[in-house]
């Protein structure tokens, strides 16, 4: 008879939960260059002539509209920074160099980031703390990895469950 050996779904959940986060990783880096990309593309675009911007009009509407939305560019932000803290101003400065497109925010971009980096924070998807050495009143937000996050919760039930068996 031949042994069926046992699953350890730990393991492949981890295997799996450390691919998503490569895969996330690369993502983000590639989104980072699309937005580079469209920038060169509207500034190449500008230079073109009336003729050839009308002709090419729709193509420029659909970059356009494919753009990230604040959001899911403040995401890349942190997944390319994962462990790095960071204040909404250096968030404004990462999203500027990544080339993302501030115009369609007629309010004070840097107020439209901190609303996001507080809602990212209530859904847990950010962590938050107040101040830093020379910047009291300055909140920082980093990345919450949900790999870490999983990994420190599965060890804890297993942690619990060896001393309720060491009790019982």
């Amino acid at each position: 008879m031949v042994e069926q050996q046992s699953i350890n779904y730990w393991q492949m959940f981890s295997h799996l939960m450390h691919r998503r986060s490569e895969l996330v990783r690369q993502r983000d880096e590639a989104e980072v260059e699309l937005a580079k990309m469209k920038q060169m593309i509207l500034s190449v675009f500008a230079l073109l002539s009336e003729d050839q911007q009308k002709a090419n009009q729709q193509a420029i509407d659909d970059v356009k509209a494919e753009s990230a939305g604040i959001q899911d560019a403040i995401k890349t932000v942190f997944s390319l920074r994962s462990g790095e803290w960071l204040s909404a101003s250096q968030v404004r400065e990462h999203l500027a160099d990544s080339g993302f497109d501030f115009r369609v925010y007629k309010a004070n971009p840097l107020s439209s980031i901190i609303t996001t980096l507080k809602r990212l924070g209530d859904t847990g998807y950010l962590e938050v703390k107040a101040g830093a050495p020379g910047m009291p009143h300055t909140t920082l937000y980093s990345r919450n990895d949900p790999v870490t996050r999983i990994t420190d919760r599965v060890r804890a039930l297993e942690e619990k469950t060896a001393n309720v068996r060491r009790r019982g």
